[in-house]
């Protein structure tokens, strides 16, 4: 199987979390990436989505799993999506 080369995208947040969102079937998307600080555009890296029970969100969930936390998680990228109410 033939590797990625990498997104090619420039991100300036190496070794933060940022959050994001964005609109979708008329409500508001919120969710968190982590990159971690050896990110580089040119090299592929692996995703990690966590995906938090009911009652929690996005910031508590990354600060309980700790997968931001480089001395557990130093090379994936990582997204918490935040949940909707249903």
């Amino acid at each position: 199987q033939k590797r990625s080369p990498g997104c090619g995208r420039y991100h300036s947040f190496g070794g933060e979390t940022r959050e994001f969102h964005f609109e979708s079937s008329g409500g508001t998307r919120y969710y968190r990436i982590h990159l971690p600080s050896n990110y580089d555009t040119t090299t592929p890296k692996p995703l990690l989505i966590a995906y938090h029970g009911a009652g929690n969100n996005p910031a508590a969930f990354e600060a309980e799993t700790r997968f931001s936390d480089e001395r557990i998680n130093p090379n994936m990228i990582t997204v918490y999506p935040a949940g909707i109410d249903v």
